[in-house]
């Protein structure tokens, strides 16, 4: 019986031991956590402090940084392709507005020809309905619209 007594004394000494330890343990993480808070704060006070604080978030961000780059590239590209696009109707429409309102000025082509010519020419989008062949001759008139 003597022994257990000793024996629980010795274990509860150990408990209060470890106790003691993981108290002293904890004191001295949640010191250093705070002493690293304060030296951030006066490492970010710096000058090189800060560059330091910024490469270290470039570090931690960097798949969100990349991500975006490609992610913006492609877009970039996309909107290329929609600009080519663009210019080659764009190109395509002049060519065919040379060309009908070559038509209509020409006063060697049919009258038919010509007329067909300004309703080609409204189809593209030059509002041609209450212009006759006689002012078509002027190239001026055409050019205004």
């Amino acid at each position: 019986m003597l022994k257990r007594v000793v024996a629980e004394k010795a274990a509860n000494l150990q408990t209060k031991i470890a106790s003691g330890l993981q108290a002293a343990y904890t004191a001295i993480v949640g010191t250093s956590t705070g002493a690293l808070k304060a030296f951030r704060i006066a490492l970010i006070s710096t000058g090189i402090g800060a560059a330091v604080v910024a490469i270290g978030a470039l570090i931690a961000n960097w798949d969100k940084l990349t991500a975006a780059i490609f992610k913006s590239n492609k877009e970039a590209d996309r909107f290329a392709e929609i600009n080519e696009e663009a210019q080659k109707s764009i190109a395509k429409t002049n060519v065919e507005l040379e060309f009908y309102a070559g038509i209509v000025n020409d006063v060697t082509k049919s009258e038919e020809e010509r007329v067909e010519a300004l309703e080609e020419l409204n189809r593209l989008g030059v509002i041609t309905e209450d212009i006759t062949l006689d002012q078509a001759d002027a190239l001026e008139t055409l050019n205004e619209r």
